[in-house]
């Protein structure tokens, strides 16, 4: 069973083994369930012995797995892949920085989730997700969750467009340009 403890000990990272992927896929999961979980229903720790309101637990840990994959995002451009949500964060080798669709429309989903979720709890909450926002997003008009999303959208189209030009590239170096 995985614990809370190992949860912190991961950063807001559902799996041990650091994968972003079931992390976004969880949260989206939680994040459905706040809206018909009633208030006053309660989360019993698996051998953690306590007892706290599930509401208030889901959203504890949705904002430590939001960080999470908001961390994960790449900061390095070495591969023009600035803001691509990689296998694993940290990453370990270069088979974790592997990024695919899935990925990325999985964090997008969930960040956009939370985001409609946080607007519905009032001005308190919305200010609490501004802190939370990368600077690069913070300073903009920009919600968390359309700048993700124009992300995913440049993304598929580089993935489409790209093959192309390598073709290309190679159809010219073939004909000795």
């Amino acid at each position: 069973a995985f614990t809370q403890k190992e949860f912190l000990e991961n950063r807001g990272c559902f799996t041990l083994d650091k994968r972003t992927c079931p992390t976004s896929t969880r949260l989206e999961g939680l994040l459905a369930a706040l809206t018909f979980i009633r208030k006053e229903e309660r989360f019993v720790g698996i051998g953690e012995r306590f007892v706290e309101n599930l509401r208030e637990r889901i959203e504890k840990d949705a904002d430590l797995s939001v960080r999470f994959i908001l961390d994960s995002q790449e900061a390095d451009d070495s591969f023009r892949m600035h803001g691509a949500v990689p296998a694993r964060y940290p990453a370990e080798s270069v088979e974790d920085k592997e990024v695919r669709v899935d990925y990325v429309q999985h964090a997008v989903s969930a960040i956009m989730a939370y985001e409609e979720y946080v607007q519905s709890r009032g001005p308190a909450s919305i200010r609490r997700l501004k802190k939370m926002l990368p600077a690069r997003v913070a300073g903009t008009d920009y919600s968390m969750g359309s700048c993700l999303l124009m992300f995913l959208v440049i993304l598929s189209l580089v993935a489409s467009v790209a093959p192309l030009i390598l073709r290309r590239r190679e159809d010219s170096r073939s004909k000795g340009d």
